[in-house]
């Protein structure tokens, strides 16, 4: 009987853990949208500053300098040059992405995008965006898997009809099992 009143408070407790440990998720994914969306329309603010109604942006005018001081005043360092200077090329990047980068907000970090931010290319970004989201990877997971060019890696593979197949687990089983026999000292089955 005081097993049942335990595993009562025991599981009591475990609902409210769960119940915080949701609230939590919900409040960083509501925090890094609201993020995302300021830093975008911030950028999208300083790009229709620049170029004041032309289609492209009049050089040597230091709106980005004079901002980053006033911000930086009010507002403390997240507003440094450079950072502005990232809200503005975020907003450049994805302003015809809308819908792929507004997704991906809830689930990612700024850290994130800034990372995309570095990959030129549009299709390569929009794979690392989608996958980073879906899959949950840290900043730390998208970085190594962008600078191992993990997206181009898995595009060749499968052109080459590696990329996965019964076959294919059976020849990697085959050449696992074949190197770790031999570094057992094992050779066909016998001990070396």
């Amino acid at each position: 009987m005081q097993n049942t009143a335990i595993q009562s408070v025991g599981n009591y407790v475990d609902d409210i853990r769960n119940i915080i440990h949701a609230a939590r998720d919900k409040t960083y994914s509501a925090v890094n949208a609201a993020m995302g969306e300021a830093y975008w329309l911030i950028g999208k603010r300083i790009v229709e500053e620049e170029q004041q109604g032309k289609q492209r942006a009049d050089y040597g005018k230091e709106i980005i300098k004079k901002l980053s001081r006033t911000l930086s005043q009010e507002f403390g360092s997240g507003f440094c040059e450079r950072n502005l200077r990232d809200y503005r090329q975020f907003y450049l990047i994805f302003r015809d992405e809308d819908p792929i980068w507004r997704t991906a907000c809830a689930k990612l970090t700024w850290s994130h995008f800034r990372r995309l931010l570095r990959v030129p290319d549009r299709e390569v970004r929009q794979y690392y965006l989608t996958e980073a989201a879906e899959q949950h990877w840290t900043v730390k997971t998208l970085d190594r898997n962008i600078s191992t060019l993990y997206y181009q890696r898995l595009l060749s593979s499968q052109k080459k009809g590696w990329f996965y197949s019964p076959a294919s687990d059976c020849i990697i089983a085959h050449f696992i099992y074949t190197f770790l026999l031999h570094k057992k000292g094992f050779i066909n089955g016998k001990l070396c």
